[in-house]
């Protein structure tokens, strides 16, 4: 077969579920026998602190470049990260490339400029992009008509339900044909088991999108019938300092323990009884299927699109108002054998829906496109 390249472009390889998602690709690619002939080129703006680079199987296949970074003078960064990826393209005339979010388009714009039909852009949005193009989500919003121009480059979208695909085509004039829906996944660790000595855990990054105000308050009713009930924060991120304050003024320091990005994320779900998220919106949670897996109960406040992968009563709990998630917590934790049997469905759904197979589905819709 003949050699192929691929190239993914993101931002950085900071602990999160798109840089979870680059991770799987390029090592499933990489110790795939029927994609052998394929080299998966990573494509960073920068480094993180903290990174899943080190997950990566680069002796078999996987090349990371890091972009030049001009904070201070932003166009001229832009201008540059174009001129870099032109010479990486000429280098390596990649067949496709698969770039997350509308944002990292316009770095594309000189190479598709040069190369209109070589170039083939598949686009992974892995949001609703209408909830997050606005204020405090995003630092550069960008008109609409300009998202609408910056996706007819590509030949494929990528989205991981049908409320993210039907916001695409509204808002933004995308052509069915042109948008598939592909749902997350979560790769089987082997099942591990732990006690339960967490009552609620959360898992990701502390940004307004994620309304963890709303957790708090959920909690702050939990620990008036539970007093003993245990929240876990893991992560980062601008609202810290915010929630601090929260959970100091709710007097809820003796219960509520903020924890920074892990690598061992698996660890402290697999001690946790319920997984909570408050969000004003989500794509599909990498760290939610990880949890479900676990056999973590997922329980919810309601957000677009939740009930397209959370099987209400069955795998996991969505409620329309704090007041209700309160009680459904209070009642979970109080039951423990329900609670035991919704965490067997929900590592169940994941084993069945959201397995490797939907990273196999991911590679070949990205290959096929370029037919």
């Amino acid at each position: 077969m003949p050699q192929e390249n691929l190239f993914i472009l993101f931002s950085d390889f900071g602990l999160g579920g798109v840089q979870r998602k680059i991770v799987d690709i390029a090592n499933y690619i990489s110790i795939s026998k029927k994609y052998e002939n394929i080299t998966t080129h990573v494509i960073l703006k920068h480094k993180s602190e903290v990174s899943f680079e080190k997950y990566l199987i680069k002796e078999k296949r996987v090349v990371v470049h890091y972009q030049i970074r001009l904070p201070i003078f932003r166009r001229l960064e832009i201008f540059f990260q174009n001129l870099e990826f032109l010479f990486l393209y000429l280098k390596y005339h990649p067949k496709n490339t698969f770039v997350f979010f509308h944002y990292n388009l316009p770095q594309l714009l000189l190479a598709k400029m040069f190369f209109y039909r070589q170039l083939n852009i598949i686009v992974g949005q892995d949001n609703i992009l209408s909830l997050y193009n606005k204020p405090p989500h995003i630092t550069r919003c960008f008109p609409n008509f300009f998202i609408s121009f910056l996706f007819s480059l590509s030949s494929l979208v990528i989205t991981q339900t049908s409320f993210a695909k039907n916001d695409l085509m509204e808002n933004y004039f995308l052509s069915p044909n042109k948008i598939l829906v592909i749902p997350n996944w979560a790769v089987d660790a082997g099942g591990m088991s732990g006690r339960k000595e967490i009552e609620l855990i959360y898992c990701g990054r502390f940004a307004p999108q994620k309304r963890m105000d709303r957790m708090l308050k959920v909690f702050y009713g939990v620990k008036k019938v539970l007093p003993k009930a245990k929240l876990v924060l893991v992560g980062q991120g601008s609202e810290e300092k915010k929630i601090k304050k929260m959970i100091k003024e709710m007097e809820l320091t003796k219960n509520v323990v903020l924890k920074p990005t892990t690598f061992f994320l698996n660890e402290e779900l697999t001690r946790a009884s319920l997984f909570i998220l408050t969000s004003d919106f989500e794509g599909q949670p990498m760290v939610l299927l990880e949890a479900m897996l676990l056999k973590v109960v997922p329980v919810i406040l309601n957000y677009p699109a939740a009930n397209e992968y959370i099987i209400k009563g069955y795998d996991g709990f969505i409620e329309d108002t704090i007041n209700d998630l309160t009680k459904r917590i209070i009642f979970l934790l109080s039951h423990q054998k329900i609670r035991k049997k919704i965490g067997e469905n929900a590592r169940d759904t994941v084993l069945k829906k959201y397995n490797k197979e939907r990273i196999e589905q991911t590679i070949k819709a990205i290959r096929s496109s370029s037919d």
